[in-house]
């Protein structure tokens, strides 16, 4: 117990001192905070460094929400089980933990509370593809996009199709995405990752080169959908960039 207590308290400082580790252990240190979120939730009721630890249903559906260090601005949700990331078979279960409606459902910890409920335009929820990530435990970003991005996926999600992945038709901080539409009163009735791996040609064998992001949106007749967009996968390593620099952390203005 006593060793544990000092890897997680050097864990801790790593990862919010900014201490130069070698690479396997750096790529590492997320999960070891958020174990250290759980310990302390578990001993004293304080999730610290944490904001939250929470729990879904299954084996695999602890979580933590926690500011990151590099710019504390942005927040994300951490899986407390040793999920490595989008790549792990273990999503597309039937019954896999929604962790991108546990991400929704705790928005509140970045947006104000007059701008929690209706969901602000532009809201976003990303998970980076395994290039494209830091960290080898299962974490997604919470934010909103640029308002001109926003305006344009809005004015979009109408005529997007269901059946399938298919050519945004416009860029997004000048990357090239595929969409689809998924109409659903809530993202707990669908499996964002499952959708993915079906519904994009070529995921299934290859979900860890793939990034998602879902963004709740409402259709001219009112009714919620879903806008799920992914990167193309190809030879040009300009396919392949990270989720977070194309939100915005605290979805001010909306």
């Amino acid at each position: 117990m006593r060793k544990r207590a000092i890897a997680l308290v050097l864990a801790l400082a790593a990862f919010y001192g900014g201490v130069k580790l070698a690479h396997a252990y750096q790529r590492s240190t997320l999960g070891w905070v958020a174990d250290a979120c759980a310990v302390n939730a578990a001993l004293t009721s304080l999730p610290f460094p944490c904001l939250h630890v929470g729990h879904l249903q299954g084996d695999l559906g602890g979580y933590a929400i926690l500011r990151e260090p590099i710019d504390r601005r942005r927040t994300i949700l951490v899986a407390l089980s040793a999920i490595r990331g989008i790549e792990d078979p273990r999503l597309l279960g039937r019954d896999a933990p929604n962790f991108f409606e546990a991400a929704r459902a705790q928005r509140h910890w970045l947006l104000d509370p007059a701008q929690a409920e209706p969901t602000p335009s532009g809201f976003a929820l990303g998970i980076n593809s395994h290039r494209s990530r830091s960290q080898d435990r299962l974490h997604i970003h919470m934010g909103c996009l640029a308002p001109k991005a926003a305006k344009a996926l809005a004015e979009a999600a109408g005529r997007l199709g269901t059946g399938g992945f298919k050519p945004l038709g416009f860029t997004i901080h000048g990357r090239k995405l595929w969409a689809m539409r998924v109409d659903a009163g809530a993202i707990a009735d669908f499996n964002p990752f499952a959708i993915l791996a079906a519904k994009m040609p070529g995921a299934r064998s290859a979900m860890g080169d793939h990034l998602l992001f879902v963004v709740p949106e409402r259709l001219a007749d009112g009714r919620r959908t879903f806008v799920l967009l992914t990167n193309p996968v190809g030879r040009r390593t300009d396919t392949f960039f990270p989720v977070e620099f194309m939100l915005e952390p605290n979805c001010r203005g909306r």
